[in-house]
């Protein structure tokens, strides 16, 4: 029950306690050799192994004439649940490395001439300004004059060529059928002493004995494993022979696509005779097989005799990609590698262990010494891994001294024209843990017929706390022009463990009809001034809110809402435009003035959610099971004369499914009622996300095509959206189109309102990858049903779903 790895060149140390122990030695494609140890004190021991023998015994011809590697994959896939699930629980200990970077072979040249491509004057100036301040040292050799030369133009951090390198120790208990837990007891992330890694055991998990392995963003539609279910339909078998070795026999099968297009593995699988469990395997899925943005994936993985059981005992996948942008070629590389050993079967857990979350670090993982992973570590690390340690921690001790976070705070302190204008600015003091944002000026001045020309100006201050979330304070103001008001507000904002959040703000400001954005206030100024089409509403409000958001069990999350608004109309005030249109811009929503005193609960939550609980919160992972979401908003009516007084529900629920090769199918339904409306103005009434521009914000659960504040009442609704990702399935089998690496997408949205006509669009849309990583989708809008409304027939967009922003028309 005991294990470790190898370095490349066969070094190895294993742990063992003290006594006699029968010691296997195996690498896959070589004979194992076992030997009897009889530990006293510490030993060397040096093996060297033989190429497998793999031995072809009689073969059945059978009257389908088909490989006899196709009768032992179907009694692996009939053994299937016995083999995935060997022990009703069980336990072991884990170690896990993921490292990233360029591959070892990468020319150094082309990284010395990419940082060149990418160096400025003030990169030159200071390395002027060192080379005078830093006497220079002769080589003592050819070979050191070679290698000064070699490092001098690419920075320090990457001469290891490691981009990211991380390691884990935990300890997982697992209770069939479907619960895990992993406790990390040590994590450390070269050059990152504070921040914790995730990439345990059960993160690099490969489960062959599972239909598809799903990798977000990688293979969404997930590579058919080759034991699955229906795995006889993407694969071809060969039975290369039987393997004896150790008292067990194990046969020798290679698994071949019958279709180079679909998400699978190729490559080589080991079944166990009488039990037909898998013992190992050697598999590889490329670009062909579907897959995006990586290159190659390859995964090879070894498993253990554990009374009478075939378990996990190690896993290596490596994977490689290229990364082009126009005459830039970058290639990756990187490995996670994961050990585990010190099975324990059938022990009994504690139920509790399994309320603590998928995932949980330890408050003293962070705290260990280079000399406690030189113990722990069960294979040493590289030349390169080392040397990427001792320079990046060395960097860190420099980075967080109290001189260069001075010297990194002077340097936030320049005025930025062009971030000041599009981007925004923010001054940090990096010693403090202090910043103050600047929001983008362009996003401040725009133009509404409400208020004309109008001009603003936001700021925030934040104070962030070690461990304990942030504290943040934003005022803002507001100046039109022609309606010549003045308006302020002041938001103040804290945040805490397990998405605590407490936000107060008031003042006297503009706002939207509806509580969420319809319209980005930069798309409606453009609009007003090229086409004269004012799509915004507002009106005035002198206000106070508070609202509070926390998730006090898991899964279960709640959002209380308290405000106070006097409430008063605007009306349009100019007429302005750079279009020859002469027609007036529509009229804004009357509004008599009132007000309103509001309380609104909001509660949602997902059964069974998983989650990762570190040292400063809780990160929740979701789960199979739909999230449910109800809010309830009453207008008290204590305020007399016109107060809003008013009563209503709304309910939902969402979820995302995955579909195997098919894709995922997103949905979303919300159904609304008044419960009382004796006193209720526009801003309260039920409101539907529209779309009426060609740049917005999109999700998939909203409207397309349906005009802003159309269908807006305090009619009884539902509201249903759904989209599903095809991810490929359909495209990909189109010769030629398959090499876009498209993505297809169709949605559904449908509103029907109490004594209303209903409400029906279709999207379908194809998704790219540009430059491999940026996503840039067209979509196309259709109004199946819309009686009554002023939507359009038809629409497009273009989605750049990274940023959340969409052109279309």
């Amino acid at each position: 029950k005991y294990g470790t790895l190898t370095t490349q060149d066969g070094g190895y140390r294993l742990k063992l306690p003290a006594g006699e122990h029968t010691v296997f030695f195996s690498y896959l494609g070589f004979r194992k050799e076992i030997r009897t140890v009889n530990l006293i004190k510490n030993q060397t021991l040096s093996i060297a192994l033989v190429e497998e023998q793999v031995e072809t015994e009689e073969v059945l011809i059978t009257d389908d004439g088909r490989d006899p590697a196709y009768a032992l994959i179907k009694l692996a896939i009939k053994n299937k649940k016995k083999n995935s699930r060997p022990f009703p629980e069980y336990q072991y200990q884990a170690y896990s490395k993921m490292r990233l970077g360029f591959p070892e072979n990468y020319n150094q040249d082309s990284l010395r001439a990419l940082f060149d491509s990418f160096g400025s004057e003030d990169d030159e100036e200071e390395s002027e300004s060192k080379k005078k301040k830093k006497p220079k040292k002769e080589p003592e050799s050819e070979q050191d004059e070679a290698k000064e030369e070699e490092d001098k133009e690419v920075p320090l951090m990457l001469q290891s060529g490691i981009l990211y390198l991380s390691e884990t120790v935990s300890e997982v208990f697992v209770k069939e059928p479907n619960q895990a837990h992993e406790r990390i007891l040590s994590s450390r992330v070269s050059g990152r002493s504070k921040q914790f890694s995730f990439l345990g055991s059960l993160s690099n998990r490969f489960d062959v004995y599972k239909n598809r392995m799903v990798m977000e963003g990688v293979s969404d539609r997930g590579v058919v494993s080759p034991i699955a279910g229906d795995a006889l339909f993407f694969y071809d078998y060969k039975l290369l022979g039987t393997v004896k070795e150790g008292g067990f026999q194990t046969y020798k099968i290679q698994v071949i696509p019958k279709r180079e297009i679909d998400p699978v593995f190729r490559g080589i699988i080991y079944l166990a005779d009488s039990t037909y469990a898998v013992s190992a395997t050697d598999l590889v899925v490329t670009r062909k097989q579907s897959i995006s943005l990586l290159d190659t994936l390859a995964i090879r993985q070894d498993y253990l005799p554990v009374e009478g059981a075939w378990l996990p005992f190690k896993t290596r996948k490596r994977f490689a990609f290229n990364f082009s942008f126009f005459v830039i070629q970058l290639p990756f590389s990187g490995t996670t590698t994961t050990l585990l050993s010190g099975y324990e079967v059938n022990k009994g857990l504690e139920k509790k262990i399994f309320r603590q979350g998928l995932i949980a670090i330890d408050d003293s993982a962070l705290t260990y010494d280079d000399a406690y992973w030189k113990q722990v570590r069960p294979v040493p690390l590289t030349v390169a891994e080392r040397k990427d340690y001792t320079v990046r921690d060395s960097l860190e001790a420099v980075y967080t001294s109290p001189a260069y976070l001075d010297s990194l705070t002077r340097a936030t302190r320049r005025v930025n024209v062009n971030g000041l204008l599009f981007f925004g600015q923010t001054f940090r003091n990096f010693r403090k843990k202090t910043s103050l944002k600047i929001d983008p000026l362009l996003e401040q001045i725009g133009f509404n017929p409400m208020e004309g020309w109008f001009a603003g100006a936001k700021v925030t201050k934040t104070w962030e706390r070690e461990k304990q979330g942030s504290f943040s304070i934003s005022p803002a103001i507001r100046y039109g022009f022609s309606n010549e008001q003045f308006g302020y507000q002041l938001t103040g904002q804290m945040t805490g463990k397990n998405g605590f959040r407490l936000t107060v703000s008031g003042g006297d400001y503009i706002s939207e009809f509806s509580r969420f954005s319809q319209i980005p206030f930069y798309n409606n100024t453009y609009n007003a001034l090229a086409d004269k089409q004012s799509f915004m509403r507002l009106y005035r409000k002198r206000f106070g809110e508070a609202e509070m958001e926390a998730e006090p069990l898991n899964g279960l999350s709640f959002v209380v809402n308290a405000r106070y608004e006097d409430r008063s109309e605007m009306e349009n005030t100019s007429d302005f435009t750079f279009s020859n249109n002469d027609e007036p811009y529509e009229p804004n929503f009357t509004l008599p003035a009132h007000e309103a005193l509001i309380g609104e609960v909001t509660v949602r939550y997902r059964p069974f959610n998983k989650y990762i609980q570190t040292p400063n919160g809780r990160i929740s992972l979701g789960s199979r099971w739909p999230q449910l979401e109800a809010t309830y908003t009453k207008g008290f009516p204590e305020l007399g004369g016109d107060a809003a007084d008013f009563q209503k529900l709304t309910v939902g629920i969402r979820k995302t499914s995955r579909l195997g090769i098919f894709g995922k199918s997103s949905w979303r339904v919300t159904a609304g009622r008044f419960l009382s409306q004796d006193q209720v103005y526009f801003p309260d009434v039920f409101h539907f996300k529209g779309n009426q521009i060609f740049i917005r914000f999109q999700a998939f659960d909203e409207f397309f095509l349906l005009p802003y504040y159309e269908r807006s009442s305090t009619r009884d609704f539902v509201e249903g959206h759904w989209e599903h990702a095809f991810e490929g399935f359909l495209l990909n089998k189109v010769p030629g189109v398959r090499k876009l690496k498209l993505k297809e997408y169709a949605g559904l949205h449908y509103l029907i309102q109490e004594n209303g006509n209903p409400y029906l669009e279709l999207n379908v849309g194809l998704e790219a990858r540009i430059f491999r990583v940026l996503p840039l989708r067209f979509d196309l809008n259709f109004l199946l049903i819309g009686n009554g409304s002023r939507a359009r027939d038809f629409g497009w967009k273009f989605q750049m779903l990274e940023n959340n922003v969409v052109l279309g028309g």
